[in-house]
């Protein structure tokens, strides 16, 4: 009796985690996520979003010379993109892009303003206003890097090529009593839309940002990307004029292979 017992005390256990092993083998794996990543190599993708610009520096207008600096304003970026997987970790993606990276110039000025119904002169407040319309056509290639998870950091040149290089002055009134005779409004357009004299034809920046990979299936993937442009070239040949942009986009990039 008391051999039986040791040999069941001995050999029970060993013959249970036996069993448990042989059933975790014959255990099908779980279903793999239907959202998580396939591996992957080639994705194309479509973009849209928003320029945040800013317009450092001044340039001046060709009819009165007037001078406007520091601007701001906001534009549309929209575009494509091929994307390949180099590793685990690295990937490579080229971007078409058009971008707008319009501004938007103020500043107030006091004028001594003739009155057509009695002659007399008195001081006006007027807001001057310089529009300046600047889009391109650029081609930007990114080197990504994923430290972990879906997030992605990204970094790389661009070159553009100018689509458009324009501005416009115009004057407002800020006394609501009074308007320009030329318009019966408060505001008279003293130079209407012109190209920007000795514009650089090619631009040249800098762009580094960060992205997020939302699996919507196993072929389509949503990305929000926020990223960063510094100027290499300004915008002409005024020194100092160039423009810097703050990009929030959203990619959407459909599974290739």
């Amino acid at each position: 009796m008391k051999i039986t017992a040791t040999f069941l005390l001995f050999f029970l256990p060993a013959f249970l985690y036996s069993q448990f092993r042989a059933q975790l083998a014959m255990t099908p794996e779980p279903t793999p996520d239907v959202l998580g990543p396939p591996p992957v190599e080639w994705m194309v993708g479509i973009e849209g979003g928003m320029n945040f610009n800013r317009h450092p520096g001044a340039f001046t207008t060709q009819l009165c010379q007037c001078s406007f600096s520091d601007g701001s304003g906001r534009g549309a970026v929209f575009g494509g993109e091929i994307w390949r997987r180099l590793s685990r970790r690295f990937s490579v993606s080229l971007k078409v892009l058009y971008d707008d990276m319009q501004g938007q110039y103020s500043n107030i000025l006091e004028n001594d303003t003739t009155l057509m119904d009695d002659g007399t002169r008195v001081p006006l407040d007027y807001e001057r206003v310089g529009d300046v319309r600047l889009t391109y056509i650029v081609f930007n290639p990114m080197l990504q890097f994923s430290p972990y998870g879906r997030l992605y950091l990204m970094a790389g040149p661009a070159v553009g090529i100018t689509a458009r290089a324009q501005y416009q002055y115009r004057l407002r009134h800020l006394n609501p009593d009074y308007v320009f005779v030329s318009t019966q409004t408060d505001e008279s357009v003293i130079e209407d839309w012109t190209d920007i004299p000795d514009v650089n034809p090619v631009r040249i920046d800098i762009r580094v940002g960060l992205g997020y990979d939302l699996w919507l299936s196993r072929t389509v993937v949503f990305s929000p990307e926020v990223s960063y442009t510094m100027p290499v070239t300004g915008i002409s040949n005024v020194d100092g004029w160039e423009v810097n942009t703050l990009r929030a986009v959203g990619v959407i990039k459909f599974v290739l292979k």
